[in-house]
């Protein structure tokens, strides 16, 4: 079955940030997280995701080939439903890839 969802689309060259680095004794948001907040706040658009199933592409730009994409997606996700207002149980597809 091929989703047709809804479909969100930001452009962000912003250096993607591992979950592994997000939290300090797994309840504190690192200075890290903090400081990665604060730049996807200011670089993506403030707008409502339209309601229904979503579909959400990642395309991580990485230095390092290395980079676990997997680490990345959860601090993006967070960020991302809390600037575009949705529940990420929205989403009914989701790929990632890396550059």
């Amino acid at each position: 079955m091929i989703l047709k969802p809804n479909y969100i689309e930001e452009l962000l060259e912003l250096k993607p940030f591992s979950v592994n680095q997000a939290h300090k004794y797994k309840t504190i948001k690192s200075k890290a997280y903090q400081s990665f907040e604060v730049k996807f706040l200011s670089m993506t658009r403030k707008e409502k995701a339209p309601k229904g199933k979503l579909r959400v592409d990642f395309v991580f730009g990485v230095s390092n080939k290395l980079f676990d994409i997997d680490n990345a997606i959860k601090p993006t996700m967070d960020q991302l439903q809390r600037r575009k207002d949705f529940n990420d149980n929205q989403v009914y597809q989701l790929t990632a890839s890396k550059t």
